[in-house]
């Protein structure tokens, strides 16, 4: 059913798949009109042209939305090219303002884990290092990299440059074998770490285990339970 106000498209259109499903006020984009096109030339059914900042915050939506870079160019009638220098550009600045604000804050427990992602094919992964407070769920720190002793260093110290040491801060993680030695170059005997060691079978974990790295093994007991569950 075509609305005024919105392009029509063609019934296999994402867009249109989206309206089938009952998000009928789905606004489709207009691509700006050319400047040369007088307005008593344009269709009245249409809306007025978008600006600029709108077509880059609906890029921005779409990609915190999981669509990919070559479906945002199609939805938004822009080149490819395009949709990924706006990207990397709000990203650089978004880079900018977490550095800028996430210092100073006090650590109960740190989880620390990594994220298995592609680009350009799967037989070389990346990897995002993430470093979490557990109870206030602050992100604060990323690493993005091979699964490696170097990016692990990198994140451990950034996060120790990070946080203000009031306590005695816990840091759990997964059974990754350089998380141990880096935590114990880095904080020394000033942290409590462990691991949950998780066995899997048909991508469900069936059985996990807990060992302390450094510290007492009873301070790590309920924040080890917490995370294996």
């Amino acid at each position: 059913m075509f609305v005024a106000g919105q392009r029509h498209v063609h019934a296999h259109h994402p867009l249109r798949l989206l309206q089938n499903c009952g998000l009928e006020t789905v606004s489709l984009p207009v691509h700006p009109v050319r400047p040369d096109v007088l307005d008593d030339e344009r269709d009245p059914l249409l809306p007025p042209p978008a600006s600029t900042r709108d077509v880059r915050h609906g890029c921005f939506t779409l990609r915190v939305e999981g669509v990919s870079l070559s479906a945002i160019a199609r939805i938004e009638r822009l080149a490819w090219n395009t949709v990924a220098r706006w990207l990397e550009r709000a990203g650089s600045v978004c880079r900018r303002f977490s550095d800028g604000r996430t210092t100073g804050f006090v650590s109960t427990e740190l989880q620390a884990d990594e994220i298995r992602s592609f680009t350009g094919g799967k037989t070389r992964p990346t990897w995002v290092f993430a470093a979490m407070e557990a109870w206030s769920r602050l992100w604060t720190s990323t690493v993005v990299g091979r699964r490696s002793y170097r990016n692990t260093l990198a994140l451990v110290r950034d996060v120790a440059s990070r946080m203000t040491f009031t306590t005695c801060p816990s840091i759990v993680t997964d059974g990754f074998e350089f998380y141990g030695t880096v935590i114990r170059r880095v904080f020394g005997s000033a942290a409590l770490s462990a691991q949950v060691l998780k066995t899997r079978r048909h991508d469900c974990v069936v059985r996990a285990d807990r060992r302390t790295v450094i510290g007492s093994a009873w301070p790590e007991t309920r924040r080890m339970t917490v995370q294996a569950r």
